[in-house]
């Protein structure tokens, strides 16, 4: 088989370059081997000493090797050393959830807890002393407006009826006589003026006969004892004129006095029938009336038992009823919500005894203030029962959808950090963090609002740690979803 020119060729040039090998060691040996080096001449010295291209190519060979093995040593070493720094500073800086708070709802659904009451509850009393004569009701009964409840026996109040009616009649006859009387006064004083008009005319007839005497006895034709009998009659006449004066006086005063004997006997008769009036009033309490239509809730006292008027303390009430066919219930509204709710709103109410029922309503009322003591407002929704299923007294819930006019911020339960000082937020700012105090409103299981404290997008971490620390700088990993579900 007959090989390729260019195979011959390579074989050619790889024994060439071992035999150039070869002399190279040979040469080095001879070099290290004294006694050689001394039979040499010096022709076969300088024909066997390596070429000094091939040591200057050696040396460049080594030098370049030992500048790249140390470059290379100390680029490692550097890496090394950055390596090191980067995963000191990973390790000092921790890294956290990090989460922007949302602003809730505008409206909010209130759950709130209530009390049903009677539209009205009537404690029923006794009005009148006495013994219980009849209770013809009983707890759980019904019923209507003016029916008799219960009958009471009080025979000292009809005696004092009785009496009463007997002044009342007394004092109506004192009126008639003193009218009586004034009417006679009144005559008299007619008759009084009367008798003036006569004695004042005849005062002057008798003035009148004295001039003529007078003229008559100038002329001798009558005596002068005739004449002063006239003037006498003229005086006479005038006292009896004075005298009839004070007679009118006398009768006018004695007509006054039977005036106000008259108008003392006018308010006696007023008062004896104020009395009457009222006993009779009171006797007719003896029968007890249902004020309105309702319901018996209570029964305290039995036949036979004495009774006293009044709703005092000392007092026990005879029965209590209530109206059921409407009732109210009572509502009190969070101060951080009470914004929301108005005059109108409606609202569902439902019972745990009947849960698959809901009553509609609607707020009728509201207080005009909040409770000092617990801040919620009051307030009253009321609600058709005619069927009764509902009852006073029974525990309810009341779900109504309120508009908030400032909607608090939402933050994750996660965040919140409690301290002695209060409770805590961390807020995630350019890197490092800070301890924001903030005050919660309602909790929601996984979330809270926050009414005071933050602001829309602020950044919070989600469980922080009790070591993070005021102004720490930290590697925030940002979530943008739900930080409950994320």
């Amino acid at each position: 088989m007959i090989e390729p020119a260019s195979s011959c060729a390579t074989r050619d040039q790889d024994m060439k370059a071992r035999e150039r090998v070869r002399e190279e060691m040979q040469n080095q040996k001879d070099q290290k081997d004294p006694f050689t080096m001394h039979e040499r001449s010096d022709g076969n010295r300088e024909s066997g000493r390596p070429p000094i291209a091939v040591i200057a190519l050696l040396v460049a060979t080594f030098v370049a090797f030992a500048g790249i093995f140390v470059y290379g040593m100390f680029a490692r070493a550097a890496h090394d050393k950055e390596s090191d720094a980067m995963e000191q500073i990973k390790v000092a800086t921790p890294s956290y959830t990090v989460s922007p708070v949302k602003v809730a709802s505008k409206t909010v659904e209130l759950k709130l807890p209530a009390n049903i009451q009677a539209i009205q509850e009537f404690s029923i009393y006794s009005r009148c002393d006495g013994y219980l004569k009849r209770r013809l009701v009983d707890i759980g009964d019904n019923v209507r407006k003016g029916q008799l409840l219960v009958e009471i026996d009080a025979p000292e109040l009809e005696k004092q009826l009785k009496r009463e009616v007997a002044d009342y009649k007394q004092a109506q006859a004192q009126v008639k006589s003193a009218e009586a009387d004034l009417a006679q006064a009144m005559s008299m004083v007619q008759n009084n003026k009367a008798a003036v008009k006569r004695l004042e005319a005849q005062i002057n007839f008798s003035a009148l006969e004295v001039q003529r005497y007078k003229d008559l006895e100038r002329q001798g034709a009558v005596s002068s004892e005739q004449r002063d009998e006239k003037v006498r009659d003229v005086s006479t006449d005038r006292a009896s004129l004075e005298a009839a004066h004070a007679a009118v006086a006398a009768a006018k005063a004695q007509a006054a006095a039977y005036r106000e004997k008259i108008t003392a006997a006018k308010a006696n008769v007023d008062a004896a029938k104020a009395s009457v009036e009222e006993l009779e009033t009171t006797t007719a309490f003896q029968k007890v009336l249902a004020p309105c239509d309702g319901v018996i809730t209570a029964r305290n006292v039995d036949a036979g038992a004495l009774v006293s008027k009044g709703s005092s303390t000392n007092n026990q009430e005879l029965l209590k009823m209530a109206r059921t066919d409407m009732l109210r219930v009572f509502v009190n509204i969070p101060q951080t919500d009470y914004q929301g709710v108005t005059v109108g709103m409606p609202a569902k109410v439902t019972v745990a005894e009947l849960p698959n029922q809901t009553f509609d309503a609607r707020i009728t009322h509201i207080s005009g203030g909040l409770d000092p003591t617990s801040r919620t407002l009051l307030a009253e929704i009321q609600i058709p029962n005619a069927n009764r299923k509902l009852m006073p007294g029974m525990f309810a819930q009341v779900n109504m959808i309120a508009e908030r006019q400032h909607p608090p911020v939402i933050a994750p339960d996660s965040a919140i950090v409690v301290k002695p000082e209060g409770q805590f937020v961390v807020v995630y700012d350019n890197g490092s963090v800070h301890y924001q105090k903030v005050t919660l409103g309602r909790d929601f299981g996984k979330q809270s609002e926050v009414i005071g404290g933050l602001s829309p997008g602020d950044q919070v971490l989600l469980q922080p740690t009790t070591d993070l620390t005021e102004g720490q700088r930290i590697n925030p990993d940002f979530i943008q979803g739900d930080p409950v579900k994320s």
